[in-house]
């Protein structure tokens, strides 16, 4: 029986890197049998608006799913399909609001970046402001498993994520720890 594996994430929080290492894994480590599917899958205004991927006869013994958390949309069918549920967040607020107005800005949402001031926008902050508060009402203290990008990326915590997952076999030696698609620092 395949096992629905379903991270849901605030924007900016390091989850189209997570997922990409699955993918990278899936290749490079046969016993890691994984098909992943990115977000949106809980948006019907968009293409990929597809909840019965949980239903297909995927050929594969673990179904990643990756969704980004929008207000308004449904997850409840998501998260009863799953047979994981991953919340992943972030805790630093200006960085992430840095990243959310540059990828909103540019439309640059998974590749390298550097901020630039000028993309500076009060609503778009005050709008992922919103997206946080609604993130931490929904999902975050329910007692789901949480994680958030700064254990991940910058304390390097990949193994709990492991654990919690029963992949501890996977080696984690390739985890992109320090990561970032922002080129250069604050």
């Amino acid at each position: 029986m395949r096992e629905v594996i379903t991270f849901i994430c605030q924007p900016r929080s390091g989850s189209t890197n997570l997922a990409n290492w699955f993918c990278k894994k899936r290749q490079i480590n046969p016993p890691y049998d994984s098909y992943v599917e990115y977000e949106p899958l809980t948006n019907p205004n968009t293409p990929h608006y597809n909840l019965d991927i949980l239903q297909k006869d995927i050929d594969r013994k673990y179904l990643i799913v990756k969704e980004v958390y929008w207000p308004g949309h449904d997850f409840s069918n998501l998260i009863a399909g799953s047979n994981k549920l991953v919340i992943l967040s972030r805790t630093d607020f200006k960085a992430q609001g840095e990243s959310f107005m540059q990828a909103t800005t540019t439309d640059n949402w998974g590749t390298l970046w550097k901020w630039e001031p000028q993309h500076f926008n009060q609503e778009t902050l005050s709008k992922l402001e919103t997206i946080r508060k609604e993130f931490k009402h929904q999902f975050l203290g329910k007692g789901h498993f949480e994680i958030t990008y700064e254990e991940l990326y910058i304390d390097r915590t990949i193994e709990r994520l492991l654990k919690y997952l029963e992949w501890s076999y996977l080696d984690s030696s390739d985890w992109p720890f320090g990561k970032k698609y922002r080129l250069v620092d604050r």
